[in-house]
């Protein structure tokens, strides 16, 4: 169960498994004898019958008017996925029920369902709720700030009513500092049914660290609240400097590292890490690695490559699988498809899927596939060849060529 918002960014592609596990197959069937017959087409005229498709219809906006009285409860909690189960077993009618605690986002979150039986039938379905409010306040904060910034964050509060309302709206900020007003800012107006109001306030960000901004609307009937966090990242460039070293018989060890004098000084941060094992080490870069963004050849293989590399060298270690590293072997497998997908018709690979074949880039991608496949992930062999075959033929037309990117 996801919030139906995140299949706005990427739909769900995962293919109907009646459609997956039943679906008609086209057939070749050949006999030999003295003659040859054969038979081409598909098994049958008619679909297979399985397991009927029951669809319910989306469940109605839930109904959040009760005989209590509003809570101030602040809402901060919203995630885009609140449940997930692999193996719920029904019973022999095929029922069973789970329990589902939403979160404070207000929103229609999506629930999907498949399941297959042991003799084999298969279905599907997706259903659908709601979660909302009479009254709803918004606050749109932006994803982060940087110290020194001022920006300024609209409050809208939305009245759901069939008639119209007396609404205030108080706004409060932990960590940012009020431009030219003070302290909360306080704003009350009319607000027609179905009606909005936008209320502004500037703040500036004066601290790195996480601020918040934390909106309360009241009406004659209602009350909503909520609190959204903001990054504050410290002014300047992130500059990053690292010391390693293995702690002596007494378990010490002395790590100097050099700061310059015109460094932000709430932004500096010092983190140690402990591992047993150079092997430790090597899992505290996979956070890096795993997260490196994607873009043309040479930053799909610069992060690519080391997670195979690091893959490798783990397997013959001998650890055992972690969440991290099925993390790590997800990412190679991707950076493993990608680099594919961007090698041309003629074998080689440029710095984008429809430029020119620079040797270097070739020769690089090339090496990436074939440490791929030391590693154990499963390479298409004619991938390698025809990469080879490219790259023989950039090393005879370039005779002048720089003797290390001939030797690479």
């Amino acid at each position: 169960m996801v919030d139906e918002a995140v299949y706005a960014v990427k739909a769900d592609d995962t293919p109907d498994p009646v459609r997956f596990f039943h679906r008609r197959e086209y057939s070749r069937v050949s006999t030999t004898f003295s003659r040859e017959y054969y038979f081409t087409g598909y098994s049958g005229a008619d679909a297979m019958q399985l397991a009927g498709h029951r669809r319910r219809r989306p469940y109605t906006l839930a109904d959040f008017k009760g005989d209590k009285a509003p809570q101030p409860d602040v809402r901060k909690d919203f995630p885009d996925a609140i449940y997930w189960v692999a193996d719920l077993v029904t019973d022999a009618a095929g029922r069973a029920r789970v329990a589902v605690k939403y979160p404070d986002a207000l929103t229609t979150w999506r629930l999907t369902a498949r399941a297959i039986t042991k003799d084999t039938k298969a279905g599907g379905t997706v259903a659908r709720t709601t979660t909302t409010k009479d009254l709803i306040v918004r606050v749109i904060t932006p994803r982060f700030l940087t110290e020194g910034d001022e920006v300024v964050v609209p409050t809208i509060v939305h009245n759901y009513r069939d008639g119209a309302r007396h609404a205030s709206v108080e706004v409060s900020a932990r960590g940012l500092d009020s431009v030219g007003e003070t302290m909360p800012l306080k704003a009350e107006g009319p607000l027609a049914s179905d009606g909005e109001r936008r209320d502004d306030g500037r703040y500036a960000a004066r601290v790195p660290g996480t601020a918040a901004v934390t909106a309360t609307a009241r009406t004659e009937s209602d009350h909503d609240a909520v609190e959204l966090p903001i990054p504050v990242l410290p002014y300047g460039i992130r500059r990053d400097v690292g010391s390693s070293g293995s702690m002596n018989a007494a378990g010490e060890q002395i790590a100097e590292l050099t700061v310059p004098s015109s460094a932000n000084a709430v932004g500096r941060v010092v983190t140690v890490s402990l591992a047993p094992s150079l092997a430790g080490s090597l899992l505290g870069a996979l956070d890096y690695l795993t997260s490196y963004p994607y873009g043309c050849t040479e930053q799909t293989l610069s992060s690519f490559l080391p997670n195979v590399l690091v893959a490798r060298t783990l397997t013959q270690l001998k650890l055992a699988p972690t969440e991290r590293l099925g993390a790590l072997d997800r990412q190679a497998s991707e950076g493993l498809h990608r680099l594919g997908d961007y090698q041309h018709d003629d074998g080689g690979w440029g710095w984008w899927k429809t430029d020119e074949n620079p040797p270097f880039m070739t020769a690089y991608a090339l090496f990436g596939l074939v440490e791929a496949r030391r590693a154990g992930y499963r390479v298409d062999e004619w991938r390698v060849s025809n990469g080879a075959g490219a790259l023989a033929t950039m090393y005879a037309e370039y005779p002048r060529a720089e003797p290390d990117l001939k030797a690479y």
